[in-house]
């Protein structure tokens, strides 16, 4: 995250150590290099190293909020003061991003959504993850003080997208063990506003969210009825898209044949001037695993199809990218089972994406599939 000038979080951090000579020690007496190794190990071995906190003391980039919070639990600053950091983080964010804190810009807005879109969906999920986190605290205070707008219902509509945002950039992020904690939020907000606004979208939502975050835990029986409430209330196109997408998958991998085979392909839906081609990219391997799962051999020329349809519209986007993958695996465990080497080049190179571009819970998916498998 390179910053043009020194930034205000580099004057604020000044209180926290003492250059002597070409050395700097911070207020818990560690030296650069500790500290950049202490957070290193403290992130997960990666993120961060010597040159990038240097960068950050001298005002050339910043930190993200995740480091910024491990760097103040090492070198012990107190939570007020943390605090303080935070906001003076987010100052620095907000300029980058041309984000004034008490915008009623919607047509920015929508473009701010649609780049953590992009970001999460590109590979650059911890920007995603960032962008979503400082929008969501900048619209709150609106939400909760919703009465005071005329414009009270762009608001809710902006802040569910980024609700929605922040749902998909938790189920790239987090394992189905940890999802849990982290999509609990979503489901008591949109549970809350659903009941204050009685707005078919928020219910739509947290049914949504419910049935993904048992879908996302393989519990397919359990997400079933609940994707399926939320089609009841959601219109937005893609969303619809996705909802049916899990609806597809969890019938399939129920073994439910006849419910199955009452899903019309939604062509219409794909064909809609609002539907995005990433999210019809989506559809589309999904409904090709779905039709797998089943035994239906034409499960491979739908997949064939999509990664055609992948190329040919320049999509680009790797997350899509690692689903095919993650899809020719099933696909090829499915009707190649005696085909290791086929199955290995796909599971690698599925995995190499993952692990560069950070997909945390693909990478734990397709680890497993390979360990089933060979």
């Amino acid at each position: 995250m390179a910053v043009k000038h020194p930034s205000h979080l580099s004057k604020a951090l000044q209180k926290y150590y003492l250059q002597k000579g070409n050395r700097i020690i911070f207020q818990n007496k560690m030296t650069l290099n500790q500290l950049a190794i202490t957070m290193w190990e403290r992130l997960g071995f990666k993120e961060i190293d010597a040159s990038v906190l240097s960068r950050v003391i001298n005002g050339e980039r910043l930190f993200t909020i995740k480091q910024l919070e491990v760097f103040c639990e090492i070198v012990k600053i107190n939570w007020q003061e943390s605090y303080q950091l935070k906001q003076v983080l987010l100052l620095d964010i907000y300029e980058r991003y041309k984000l004034d804190p008490s915008f009623y810009d919607f047509d920015f807005l929508s473009k701010l959504i649609e780049k953590i879109h992009q970001l999460r969906l590109g590979g650059k999920i911890d920007l995603a993850v960032e962008l979503t986190e400082i929008l969501i605290n900048a619209i709150k205070p609106k939400i909760t003080q919703f009465s005071t707008f005329k414009q009270k219902d762009l608001w809710f509509f902006y802040y569910s997208k980024l609700m929605l945002e922040k749902y998909y950039n938790n189920s790239v992020l987090f394992s189905a063990s940890s999802l849990n904690k982290n999509q609990q939020f979503l489901i008591s907000e949109t549970e809350k506003l659903s009941k204050v606004t009685q707005d078919k979208n928020f219910i739509g939502l947290n049914f949504f969210f419910k049935g993904g975050l048992f879908y996302d835990k393989g519990l397919y029986n359990k997400a079933l009825p609940r994707v399926s409430l939320a089609l009841k209330f959601i219109e937005e196109p893609n969303l619809k898209l996705e909802v049916l997408r899990q609806k597809s998958l969890s019938l399939a991998n129920l073994g439910l044949m006849k419910r199955f085979q009452k899903i019309s392909f939604p062509e219409e839906l794909i064909a809609n001037k609002e539907t995005s081609l990433s999210d019809v990219l989506s559809f589309k391997t999904g409904w090709a695993r779905a039709v797998g799962l089943f035994k239906n051999p034409k499960a491979l020329d739908l997949l064939e199809q999509t990664e055609k349809f992948y190329v040919n519209k320049k999509i680009n986007d790797v997350y899509r990218l690692i689903q095919i993958k993650r899809s020719q695996m099933e696909l090829v465990r499915i009707f190649y089972p005696k085909d290791k080497n086929l199955f290995e080049k796909i599971g690698k190179e599925g995995l190499r994406l993952t692990e560069v571009y950070g997909y945390k819970r693909y990478k734990k998916i397709i680890k497993k599939l390979m360990n089933k498998v060979l």
